[in-house]
């Protein structure tokens, strides 16, 4: 199948309200925002409240025009003007509605903003950076967990992560051997200490 690259929306029948985007494969595109919806996961919230409020049968997926690659963006911001928007400022660019997708800097530009950004923050020491784990793990509630071989040795890390880490495998194969579900890791019985 070949892919349509334009731009597409997702239109509320009832209040004409749209949701508009670019792809380059638009029809796979759609079918994505169909998916989230659905599952009511869809990054735009205010078309996902509209989603749950009006149902499905209210809306319909469009591709509304065909165009080369490099046009996309320009014939989006054109677009964009023609509808109410779900679209909040942030997911259609800017207030010109121009997407800063692959600007480049001046040398001039990247000066301004490296003067403008100094004394801001500064480096965080290891002891602070340190303090500040130890104190998420304790609001996170992080138990250590320690690994044993059968053979004698074991292995104490300070978390579920470290050990997946560690190991290679999966967080969820951790938990599911600290849980019971799995007998071991790699040879290794884990446990919370």
């Amino acid at each position: 199948m070949t892919k349509i690259i334009g731009i597409y929306g997702i239109i509320n029948q009832e209040s004409k309200k749209a949701y508009i985007g670019q792809s380059i494969d638009v029809m796979n595109r759609l079918r994505s925002h169909k998916r989230h919806l659905k599952k009511g996961q869809h990054h735009c919230v205010y078309l996902q409240r509209a989603w749950n409020k009006h149902g499905f049968e209210q809306f319909t997926f469009k591709l509304l025009l065909v165009c080369a690659k490099e046009h996309l963006t320009l014939y989006e911001g054109l677009i964009f003007k023609a509808f109410d928007l779900y679209n909040s400022k942030l997911e259609a660019g800017t207030g010109n509605y121009v997407r800063k997708i692959g600007l480049k800097h001046s040398e001039e530009a990247k000066q301004k903003i490296r003067n403008s950004s100094k004394g801001r923050s500064k480096p965080m020491s290891k002891e602070t950076a340190k303090k500040i784990s130890v104190a998420v793990r304790k609001a996170r509630k992080v138990k250590p967990v320690i690994l044993s071989n059968g053979a004698g040795t074991n292995l104490k890390f300070e978390s579920m992560k470290d050990v997946s880490e560690h190991l290679g495998v999966s967080l969820q194969s951790v938990w599911n051997t600290l849980n019971g579900r799995q007998r071991h890791l790699k040879g290794w019985k884990a446990e919370f200490i």
